[in-house]
């Protein structure tokens, strides 16, 4: 049970349903990550307009921000973020051996195209990324590329670090994807 109750749309303040309605214009459903942001609906509005656009006006391809998500879930030890990448994992047909990988914190088997993502993700969380990683990225996205991808990642430590604050879990019934550390 999450530590803030949802909200639903008839029990926000006007100027709080008016932040939800902008909201519920960018996607098909509010995720509980994006409703609990609602107590505080500027902050609300905010955050929702940098996650639409990560997921949708960015250069990020989804399978890499499939990769990122989950290696940040991962980091983070978040399920319920856990739960939605791996979603979208599937969605894209990213290769099950990278989604192990990211799961089990190794890059074994992982294609270098994979495998460098998933370095950059724990770097920038670590705050620690290096000169041959950052290279790599950048040859591999470009200048554009590279900054829409560190945004993600950021974004992804900011988002992921709040659910986990906020006490929200994954579905009924989803098995505990990794050991909490």
């Amino acid at each position: 049970m999450p530590r803030l109750p949802l909200p639903t749309r008839d029990s926000l303040s006007q100027p709080a349903q008016a932040a939800y309605d902008h909201i519920a214009k960018t996607r098909a459903a509010i995720p509980p990550s994006i409703l609990v942001l609602l107590h505080s609906h500027d902050m609300a509005r905010r955050v929702a307009d940098l996650s639409d656009g990560v997921v949708n006006h960015s250069t990020i391809e989804e399978p890499v921000r499939a990769i990122i998500g989950l290696t940040i879930a991962r980091e983070v030890g978040c399920y319920y973020s856990w739960q939605a990448q791996e979603e979208l994992a599937k969605k894209t047909g990213l290769r099950q051996l990278v989604v192990d990988g990211i799961r089990n914190r190794t890059t074994k088997g992982m294609l270098p195209k994979e495998s460098v993502f998933v370095d950059y993700a724990k770097q920038v969380f670590a705050r620690r990324v290096n000169d041959p990683t950052f290279a790599a990225i950048e040859h591999l996205m470009g200048k554009e590329g590279a900054v829409d991808l560190t945004i993600a990642i950021g974004y992804f430590i900011m988002m992921f670090s709040m659910v986990e604050a906020f006490g929200i879990q994954p579905s009924p019934g989803y098995p505990a994807p990794f050991p909490k550390s």
